[in-house]
């Protein structure tokens, strides 16, 4: 299926975005990524990161979901087991940003630069224990999370959220939904140029001169 180019899709959305559309400035973004994913690697390092330094929490807010195309199943002595695309150490890695998110839920920009710094790293499932202190997190609180039910809950509630979105499971990943909604030009657009994209859903009113 053909896509749409940025600029043209950016332009159509601009038709429909206007300064009364919506009450709230803040772009909202779910991503559903995976560690190991080349392709979640590059949105994060080279999309979204740099479109959180210049808009910021005042018109942005993200929502991580680090589960992508993996799988839970029951053990037979009871608790999870997970299948990731990439492989256990993607799991691990999946995990890694799932306990650290559980403990940074009130400081939404720390959030933001722990997933920008593991999945920056050179080897994702293994930075958290460099991650963690420079959002003030004690790396053995995560290793904790790891080790224990807790882990195995938040990545099956990722699951259980990814299947939500796609009962049989993501087509492409990184997944980008904005504002709660799911639009194939949208996320082909995000892929390339998301601050242009993120800039077109904030109504005109409230754009940002970073947006200009």
């Amino acid at each position: 299926m053909a896509t749409v180019g940025v600029g043209a899709f950016l332009l159509v959305l601009l038709a429909f975005v206007g300064a009364d559309d919506a009450t709230d400035s803040k772009v909202h973004l779910k991503v559903y990524y995976e560690s190991l994913c080349p392709d979640s690697v590059r949105f994060v390092r080279n999309q979204l990161i740099p479109t959180w330094n210049s808009l910021g929490g005042d018109y942005l807010q993200i929502d991580f979901l680090p589960f992508g195309k993996a799988r839970s199943s029951r053990k037979p002595g009871g608790g999870l087991s997970f299948t990731c695309q990439h492989g256990p150490r993607e799991c691990a890695g999946n995990m890694v940003m799932a306990c650290g998110l559980s403990n940074l839920l009130t400081d939404h920009d720390l959030r933001v630069k722990f997933v920008g710094c593991v999945m920056s790293s050179s080897d994702p499932p293994s930075a958290g224990a460099k991650c963690a202190p420079t959002v003030g997190l004690d790396y053995s609180v995560i290793e904790e999370c790891m080790d224990s039910p807790a882990g195995e809950a938040l990545l099956y509630n990722y699951e259980q959220r990814t299947l939500k979105l796609y009962p049989k499971g993501l087509p492409f990943v990184p997944t980008i939904t904005i504002n709660g909604k799911f639009d194939q030009d949208a996320q082909d657009a995000s892929l390339r140029d998301l601050k242009s994209v993120v800039c077109a859903y904030i109504p005109e009113s409230a754009r940002p001169a970073q947006c200009l």
